[in-house]
């Protein structure tokens, strides 16, 4: 198992980003766990995604915004497993410019919805 070698693998500060990259490949590729074939598709999650992005912009909760295009067999770099699909940010999350709040305020339980602010997060 890798975790009993896991000190032989990581001794340096290189070793760490090289083992950080690993994961985080494995991950975007769908290669961490097995996939439960009881999860909701995401063809599924994104069309409930939509549905409450209507509602939400015909009740003038959102600004309405004009379709994003699908994202291209070009685009898209690697295959996926069943049940994922490629989908464009705006399709899943609302994107806000404007002025960050102030420090004091900042969320630290991990409740509601989370601040990504560019500079730091990208």
């Amino acid at each position: 198992m890798i975790l009993a070698e896991f000190e032989k693998l990581v001794q340096t500060p290189a070793d760490v980003e090289r083992l950080n990259e690993a994961i985080l490949e494995l991950a975007v590729h769908g290669r961490l766990n097995t996939q439960d074939p009881a999860d909701e598709p995401a063809v599924e999650l994104l069309q409930r995604i939509r549905a409450e992005k209507a509602r939400r912009e015909a009740a003038g909760e959102l600004r309405k915004s004009e379709p994003l295009a699908r994202v291209t067999a070009e685009e898209m770099p690697f295959a996926l497993p069943d049940g994922w699909v490629w989908t464009r940010l705006g399709d899943i999350a609302e994107t806000e410019m404007g002025q960050s709040p102030p420090g004091n305020s900042y969320n630290e339980s991990g409740e509601g919805v989370p601040l990504i602010n560019g500079p730091v997060e990208f």
